[in-house]
């Protein structure tokens, strides 16, 4: 039990074994006091960009000198996912309990970083700048189903619940005040879908 005095009230007998006595006048806060803290609070999630969630893209620009790695890595869970094929060859319906093995959303997400990290060799020929050209004026609204209300949507690169993610119709760019990704059509196809360069393009010309 808690035995609370302040200015108006006393306490008239000595707290007793295992009650705790305080004054509530040393602990008050005042408006002002909570005022400040609200600024710190705010402060600091401007300013600590790292308590925000990394999108997947970001992730795999992180780490993308590990690629060689995490492909053996790949290799290595494929293979030992192989016990499954003699049970699905007996009843279809075992597929289901590959598919929920957390091994499987480990390839799942390989999968994502590979292609978020591949390199275009001899591929580049097939777009022109023409074409780059006009993917970059498909309006980013046409590209994804944005939620949330006024000028700023929810991001679609990480979680949030308040909408920060806002497109500059006028340059046809995006930026998310969030995660601080930003770019043109482009850009927002090669991180909302993994895709290379030369894929994004080709698929917004």
């Amino acid at each position: 039990m808690v035995r609370v005095s302040n200015s108006k009230t006393t306490i008239t007998n000595p707290p007793t074994s295992g009650e705790v006595s305080f004054d509530t006048t040393s602990y008050a806060l005042t408006s002002s006091t909570l005022e400040d803290s609200n600024l710190y609070l705010t402060a600091l999630r401007i300013k600590d960009q790292y308590t925000k969630t990394p999108s997947s893209w970001e992730l795999a620009q992180a780490f993308k000198e590990n690629r060689n790695e995490i492909l053996g890595v790949r290799s290595r869970l494929v293979k030992e996912m192989e016990a499954y094929r003699p049970w699905i060859r007996i009843h279809p319906f075992n597929i289901n309990f590959m598919k929920v093995d957390p091994r499987t959303r480990c390839v799942n997400e390989i999968d994502k970083f590979l292609n978020f990290t591949r390199e275009e060799t001899g591929n580049v020929d097939r777009i022109t700048d023409a074409d780059i050209q006009r993917a970059k004026l498909v309006p980013i609204e046409q590209l994804y189903t944005f939620q949330g209300r006024g000028k700023n949507s929810l991001c679609p690169f990480h979680t949030e619940k308040t909408g920060s993610f806002h497109i500059y119709k006028d340059s046809n760019k995006f930026k998310c005040f969030g995660c601080g990704v930003n770019g043109d059509s482009i850009d927002f196809i090669i991180k909302l879908k993994g895709l290379s360069f030369v894929k994004a393009v080709e698929e917004l010309r």
